[in-house]
């Protein structure tokens, strides 16, 4: 009972979880049939709707919150595999060889990346760190390619072309929120103050909002000066 009584920062996700499945249930209510509905051989029983429906829900939830976590690190790993494209396009847009090639590399780490993170046993709060680890690492991928490209073309030529600084501002969202998330900051410093607003789960997803429009002003950074200033066209 004390734990049960005990805050927590996941008070939250509980009560959006609660909701959700409340909204889903009233959703759904119209579709099924009622006890009048019922053929007459099925009405002997007063608690056949109460009762299966209620045993059905219940043996279903562990399966589907498993496959939706998985959703979830899949649309992390798109993200972030995703994000790698445009900006190879425009930081490397006269060297095509080092967009093929980069795109290539990052496709293989995403599809490693997702076989680690879907496997069943990563899914559990035990391996939090694990599978932040993972996300790091993947992420950590865009050094290559842009140390490649500092040395062919150098930062001024980077920030004109492919909006480094704004890559640069986009890790920063993605590193911060990521480890506000793993470290439970701050409500582990404040418990049950942060159980419903200012969690380390609602900090990382604004930071995960950020990061895509900073994102989103690299890439435009990128089209503009290819597709507006220089018109498609490569220096001579």
């Amino acid at each position: 009972m004390a734990t049960l009584a005990k805050p927590t920062g996941t008070t939250t996700q509980v009560a959006t979880a609660v909701a959700a499945v409340s909204v889903a249930v009233a959703a759904v209510q119209p579709l099924l049939l009622t006890f009048d509905a019922l053929p007459t051989w099925l009405q002997d029983n007063a608690f056949i709707l109460t009762g299966y429906r209620r045993c059905l829900v219940i043996s279903t939830t562990k399966v589907v919150a498993r496959r939706c976590n998985a959703l979830d690190y899949s649309g992390i790993i798109v993200l972030t595999v995703g994000s790698f494209y445009p900006c190879l396009r425009y930081g490397f847009f006269c060297d095509p060889q080092f967009q093929v090639i980069y795109s290539i590399g990052i496709t293989v780490a995403g599809l490693a990346a997702a076989y680690v993170v879907l496997n069943p046993q990563y899914a559990t709060p035990a391996y939090r760190w694990a599978r932040t680890s993972v996300f790091f690492v993947l992420g950590a991928c865009s050094f290559v390619p842009i140390a490649t490209a500092y040395h062919l073309y150098g930062l001024e030529r980077m920030k004109n072309e492919m909006g480094v600084h704004w890559i640069a501002l986009t890790s920063v969202f993605y590193v911060g929120g990521a480890l506000i998330y793993v470290c439970r900051v701050p409500e582990r410093w404040f418990p049950g103050t942060f159980d419903f607003f200012g969690s380390s789960h609602q900090i990382f997803h604004v930071c995960v909002v950020l990061a895509a429009l900073s994102h989103y002003q690299a890439v435009l950074t990128g089209f503009e000066y290819w597709h507006g200033k220089r018109h498609g066209v490569c220096p001579s």
